[in-house]
């Protein structure tokens, strides 16, 4: 390893190691298989989505082309959340309002090439962006863009997990 790579780690402040650590202790947890309540998951989401929903309308102009690639994302991004859930052998537990989730190593991984990347790559550069800046018309259609996936994973996922309580798949006991 390069000198580079210990000065850009001594350089970190010190709660930035702690959130680190518990970020990979969280994705840690993440590769084990757990049960949730369909509730709790959907409400979190939920208030996320409203959220970023009424920043939709305070930040964007509301003009066709807009609505047309929000839209347009949103659809890709509900099959893309259904089709997640699916191949993730997402399955319910029979009369209860419960949901079974499979480990998985993805977000451990993610964590870990971030790490990585932020530390050995030496990405300390800082950079300030104005609000005005990301009011730009190329930039607000990466806003869209990005806001409309993150809309459409969140539909497909509860469709999903709604479909997978009243039809299965069930969780073999």
């Amino acid at each position: 390893m390069s000198y580079r790579f210990w000065e850009a780690v001594a350089e970190t402040p010190w709660w930035i190691h702690w959130m680190l650590l518990c970020f990979i202790y969280l994705a840690y947890l993440g590769t084990k298989p757990r049960i949730i309540f369909l509730k709790s998951a959907v409400i979190i989401q939920g208030i996320s989505m409203g959220l970023l929903i009424i920043a939709l309308f305070f930040f964007a102009k509301i003009t066709l082309h807009n609505i047309l690639i929000c839209s347009s994302v949103t659809l890709t991004g509900i099959f893309l959340g259904w089709s997640e859930f699916r191949y993730s052998k997402v399955k319910a537990i029979k009369n209860k309002s419960q949901i079974y989730l499979p480990g998985s190593w993805n977000l451990f991984i993610l964590i870990f090439i971030f790490v990585i990347a932020n530390y050995y790559m030496d990405m300390s550069h800082h950079y300030i962006i104005s609000i005005e800046t990301l009011k730009q018309e190329k930039f607000m259609k990466f806003f869209l863009a990005l806001s409309g996936l993150s809309i459409g994973l969140f539909i497909g996922r509860t469709y999903y997990l709604v479909h997978c309580l009243k039809n299965g798949p069930f969780l073999e006991k």
